[in-house]
């Protein structure tokens, strides 16, 4: 008898395969929820990371002080005429404290709130902004040095219900008429824009709506942004660089890593869940196990097998269905990522850490097998035999 039982862990966990079937199901979903989770936000994250930094990963943006909008753009702009500076334009977009504008048409109806932007056409460009309607603003000359132009975002002027098919036409302002020249859709990944009246330096003062800082936004080569961002401060206000704040986007590696830290937070209380419907699934099969082979427990204690050998019989099932239900769990993640990602066309990344599932479904296998494993060993064989 010593020598049929035990049959060693892998044997026996598969000769009882209908009782094991659904602790090795729930295993793997277990561990392929995480891996999932696990592959599907590092691809997500790999995705936003590109698209940023093919966006905005290369704008910086400098803050001047307010006497800097006596300065003319082009004035302003000129120092920065270097190979790493693709464009650079003033454009201020509204503040967080939700300060604004009134705007309605000429003909009346309901005013519609709407954020208030100071741009240039250099500025808007900068930001990747496209005209839907109408053109940029025009250069201001003698003739028409007191005229007031804006432009207008998509969204809001089709809350207007506002349209320039007929050429450029007159907003009112806080009450006040401009000349809206174009249409505005806002870049690849902003849209401040689109619901912002967009009024040039020169409107803005006359509506006596002007920013107290100046804002620039700089464009540069990616590869070059950190350096550039040091050297604009001098480049656009020479005579007091350190008035002069900078800001410029972290790079690649370091954004992804941001990206990654917030959702840390929710993949470990995920995988906390996992285990502990891990270890109970083990534990209630490994208990099944112990009550159903009492009677072979007793004839193999009889014959002389240790304490220590049926524990460690007990304690080995349970790793091995951790081990194998987590193996599997990881393959079925790594699949449903790659179904996911495709869909959405990333690419997918699985981080190497994963591989260390499968060992740790192991671990929290045997772990969850002690409390059986020890029951099963303090099995007295006289009483099993006599039941």
């Amino acid at each position: 008898m010593s020598a049929s039982w035990p049959q060693g862990a892998p044997r026996t966990v598969l000769r009882r395969w209908k009782r094991n079937l659904l602790t090795v199901v729930a295993v793997s979903l277990g561990a392929g929820s995480v891996v999932a989770l696990l592959a599907i936000t590092q691809s997500s994250a790999a995705r936003l990371v590109e698209r940023l930094s093919s966006a905005e990963g290369s704008v910086v943006i400098a803050g001047l002080p307010g006497d800097a909008w006596d300065v003319p753009e082009t004035v302003l702009l000129s120092n920065l005429g270097s190979r790493d500076v693709q464009s650079a334009g003033t454009l201020v977009l509204p503040d967080t404290s939700g300060a604004g504008a009134d705007i309605t048409l000429v003909t009346g109806g309901d005013a519609v709130r709407g954020g208030l932007v100071v741009a240039t056409n250099e500025g808007l460009e900068t930001r990747q902004a496209t005209l839907e309607a109408g053109r940029p603003f025009p250069v201001v000359g003698v003739q028409n040095r007191d005229a007031r132009y804006a432009m207008i975002g998509t969204r809001l002027a089709r809350q207007l219900g506002f349209t320039l098919a007929s050429g450029p036409r007159a907003l009112m302002v806080n009450g006040t008429q401009v000349t809206v020249s174009a249409i505005v859709h806002d870049g690849p990944t902003g849209t401040a824009l689109s619901t912002s009246v967009i009024l040039t330096p020169a409107a803005a003062e006359r509506l006596e709506l002007l920013p107290p800082n100046r804002i620039v936004q700089v464009r540069t080569q990616p590869a070059s942004t950190a350096d550039a961002a040091k050297a604009i401060p001098r480049l656009l206000y020479p005579k007091a660089p350190e008035e002069v704040s900078v800001q410029f986007p972290s790079r690649p590696e370091e954004l992804r890593r941001e990206l990654l830290g917030d959702s840390n937070d929710l993949l470990s209380i995920v995988a906390s869940i996992m285990v502990g419907v891990t270890a109970f699934s083990i534990v209630t099969t490994m208990q099944i196990a112990v009550s159903e082979r009492r009677r072979e427990i007793g004839i193999a204690r009889a014959l002389g097998m240790s304490r220590a050998r049926v524990g460690s019989e007990f304690l080995l099932e349970a790793a091995f269905l951790g081990l194998i239900g987590s193996g599997v769990g990881w393959i079925l993640g790594v699949l449903l990522a790659a179904l996911v990602t495709r869909l959405y066309g990333w690419e997918l990344v699985v981080p190497p850490m994963t591989a260390f599932v499968p060992v740790g479904g192991l671990l929290v296998g045997a772990a969850a097998g002690t409390w059986p494993a020890v029951s099963a060993s303090r099995l007295d064989p006289g009483e099993l035999l006599r039941s």
